[in-house]
């Protein structure tokens, strides 16, 4: 396997929008330990590859399927990780420092001892993600779905909250975002909803609750910041 002409092949794919060159097919391919800093993975199918300890700094994995791939103690710092499909990937360990995230579906990924610094989450799936004990302090979940993820002893970001014993799961997010199961709203849209859009939400389960919720955001918010 000629891993330097898969590469180019697949940049010129990218760039001339699929007209020609050939995306990367490294589907179950081993990379292990592999310096790809800064390669061309954009969109590339890397589905249950081993990149456990590979070097991916800076590389551009926009759109890449990486569905169950091997990526543990991996180094993804700054890398583009923008919409890929993460599910079920291992990242124990991994340095994602800086990495961008944003959109990425990482449900049921193994993200324990990840180095998650500075990276950004925002609208990222989280589902079923491992996150035990990991530092999420700098990053930014704004709009990010956080049902189902294991937080236990994670150190969340400023202003950031998971709200347990209410009837819906319940997260406050950067003292901006509020999810209330699957719905999730910026402070100023839960306060502007009328009665009949709430409604239309969930039904008059969610109306119901719609007065605690509002309790509960000025509990931990107030005005739009929250309350030390």
């Amino acid at each position: 396997m000629d891993i330097n002409k898969i590469l180019e092949q697949n940049k010129i794919f990218f760039d001339s929008g699929g007209r020609i060159g050939k995306r990367a097919n490294l589907c179950e391919a081993d990379l292990n330990s592999l310096n790809l800093r800064g390669a061309t993975l954009c969109g590339a199918d890397l589905r249950g590859a081993d990149l456990s300890h590979a070097k991916l700094i800076n590389a551009d994995l926009r759109n890449a399927d990486l569905r169950h791939a091997n990526l543990y103690r991996s180094d993804l710092s700054s890398a583009n990780l923008s919409d890929a499909d993460l599910r079920g990937t291992n990242l124990y360990g991994a340095n994602l420092r800086g990495a961008n995230l944003r959109n990425a579906d990482l449900r049921d990924a193994n993200l324990r001892e990840a180095n998650l610094h500075d990276v950004d989450l925002r609208s990222s799936h989280l589902s079923g993600a491992d996150l035990y004990c990991v530092d999420l302090s700098t990053v930014n979940l704004r709009n990010t779905d956080l049902r189902g993820v294991d937080l236990s002893s994670a150190e969340l970001p400023e202003s950031t909250f998971i709200i347990v014993g209410e009837k819906y799961f319940i997260s406050i997010s950067h003292g901006e975002y509020v999810q209330v199961g699957c719905q999730l709203h910026t402070i100023a849209k839960w306060r502007q909803f009328t009665k009949q859009e709430i409604a239309n939400l969930g039904g008059d389960s969610i109306l119901e609750f719609h007065h605690r919720l509002m309790k509960i955001i000025d509990f931990y918010c107030k005005d739009g910041e929250c309350i030390e």
